[in-house]
């Protein structure tokens, strides 16, 4: 379990970046890639669909396409944790 402390820490990092990868995350945060992946899923994100799902945003933050449903953020495709 996360403390709530570093879920916050996480989440106002990603809010500030908007789009990061989990390396970017844990090298910023000095926390490991489990830890950031758990305060995220606490939370609710997206990751890239292409680029090997690298990339995360939260779920509050892309737009949806009107014609194919999919979230996405700048150039980038998302999909949904599940």
């Amino acid at each position: 379990m996360t403390s709530p402390q570093t879920q916050s820490k996480v989440i106002n990092l990603l809010r500030e970046l908007v789009l990061a990868t989990i390396d970017g995350l844990c090298n910023k945060l000095s926390k490991s890639r489990m830890t950031v992946l758990r305060a995220l899923k606490s939370y609710g994100y997206f990751s890239s669909f292409n680029f090997n799902s690298s990339y995360f945003t939260l779920k509050d933050t892309p737009d949806f396409d009107a014609a194919t449903g999919y979230p996405s953020f700048r150039c980038e495709r998302l999909k949904p944790y599940a």
